[in-house]
């Protein structure tokens, strides 16, 4: 009979090995499940978790506290998604004719090959720099009765004072099968900016006359016209993005190589886009994003270029433009630093840095009206992250289920953290040596007990 309760004490162990283990984690946040019955629960990541959680969040946790004892609960992770636009479409056309209308214009006539898709922007391509052009288009069904769709779009190219170009129009909604673009300025006179000067001396004194100044001509040279169509229905799926705190940032002048450095510290967010805010405006900087090569100290630690591009702003009259936001892959650091070159321009005037990147929650089912607390941090890299079975989850959200989604409370210090154990919650079970003992053990004592069992049926009187 012994025998049989050491048999028992074994399997229950080996139940308790797996049991949660409060004392790793260094911190948890609530969450109150107000589900009327059992569900899909989902719970945002936020900053904080972030900040202490590894890469791989092999340190999170998700358990049942509702109980007498608390229940690690299987937990999936999803990018949190959005619907999105698919991006634009070249669409093909036919040139019907060509001419250099009254007026010193060029009209060009297409006919839409794909009757299906109806182009509403319009791209002029033209290897020419410093000029500006208005533009009419026109739609006809017949290709003889004609409507006005634009009015007068201005495209230019403004490189000889700074760079900034624009050659796109706008075409409203038409079901039009014939267009007509029309351009003015077809041929352009061009004064040079040089003079001829003549001189001359009457009365032993030198006079200078201006005789003429050189006129030429430039033809405005169109390589295509490019249509293209963006569809307003939405049919695709994009990673939503969430715009993430800074925890700080340093701007400071490297004035030996031209640029500003700006650091910014981050809690480790999942970031991929930086916004640049300045107050300077009528500027192109070429910039670089550099990732840390990790050391102890900050002050020495050694930069890699992870991207780079250009920031813009123009406010020039009418014209209004910017773009001061710089895209990178997915990164979760602690610090980035924003290289721009300034050459020989004034620094500009950063006043800040914003950041985004995607959005993760956590997903489990939940029972109903259930609290659950998401402990996480004070693992170290070492932790293992658990292999749940979450295939439930996976068909759920194949199946369209949704889930509902509840914020999770402050952050609170976990007053049983032991720091002092080991760095990683694998079960002894996972040990080989382990597994082989208590096997051997297990079959030791199932051979005992069979041994003792026959033993007895000998004794036992024949009858």
């Amino acid at each position: 009979m012994k025998s049989i309760y050491i048999i028992l004490f074994v399997y229950s162990c080996s139940g308790l090995l797996h049991a949660f283990e409060e004392s790793s984690f260094s911190h948890y946040k609530e969450v109150k499940v107000a589900l009327a019955e059992e569900g899909i629960a989902s719970v945002l990541l936020d900053s904080e978790i972030f900040d202490r959680s590894n890469d791989d969040f092999a340190d999170v946790r998700v358990v049942n506290v509702e109980g007498v004892a608390p229940v690690e609960t299987p937990w999936d992770l999803e990018r949190v998604e959005i619907r999105k636009r698919p991006g634009r479409r070249e669409i093909s056309t036919e040139k019907v004719s060509f001419s250099e209308g009254n007026g010193n214009r060029l009209e060009i006539t297409v006919k839409l090959t794909d009757k299906k898709l109806i182009p509403n922007r319009l791209t002029i391509a033209t290897p020419l720099s410093n000029f500006e052009r208005r533009v009419q288009v026109f739609g006809s069904d017949d290709g003889s009765n004609w409507i006005e769709l634009v009015e007068s779009a201005l495209i230019f190219d403004y490189s000889r004072f700074l760079d900034f170009r624009r050659t796109s129009v706008e075409i409203p909604p038409n079901s039009h099968e014939f267009l007509r673009v029309v351009i003015d300025g077809a041929v352009e006179n061009l004064v040079s900016p040089y003079r001829e000067i003549s001189k001359s001396i009457e009365g032993g004194e030198v006079t200078e006359k201006e005789i003429a100044s050189h006129l030429s001509t430039r033809p405005f040279r169109i390589d295509r016209l490019n249509f293209h169509f963006s569809p307003d229905r939405i049919v695709e799926v994009e990673t939503g993005r969430e715009n993430y705190r800074v925890s700080g940032i340093e701007v400071s002048e490297d004035e030996e190589n031209q640029q500003t450095v700006v650091t910014i510290l981050s809690l480790r967010q999942p970031l991929t886009h930086f916004t640049l805010h300045t107050e300077s405006k009528n500027f192109r900087r070429a910039v670089h994003l550099q990732i840390p090569e990790y050391s102890e100290n900050l002050a020495e630690t050694k930069w890699r270029t992870l991207s780079g591009g250009s920031l813009l702003r123009y406010d020039i009259g009418k014209v209004n433009e910017e773009r001061l936001t710089l895209k990178t892959g997915e990164q979760r650091q602690s610090a980035y630093r924003l290289i721009i070159e300034n050459r020989d321009n004034a620094p500009l005037k950063v006043t800040g840095v914003s950041t985004s990147g995607p959005g993760y929650e956590l997903r489990f089912l939940s029972e109903a009206n259930q609290k659950y607390r998401i402990y996480y941090g004070g693992m170290g890299s070492e932790a293992k992250r658990p292999s749940y079975d979450v295939s439930a989850l996976k068909v759920a959200k194949e199946k369209g289920v949704k889930a509902e989604t509840f914020a999770a409370g402050p952050e609170k210090s976990n007053s049983v953290f032991d720091a002092s154990l080991p760095k990683s919650d694998q079960s002894i079970l996972d040990n080989k040596w382990f597994l082989w003992g208590a096997i051997a053990l297990v079959v030791l004592i199932l051979i005992i007990v069979l041994f003792r069992a026959a033993k007895r049926i000998e004794e036992l009187p024949s009858e």
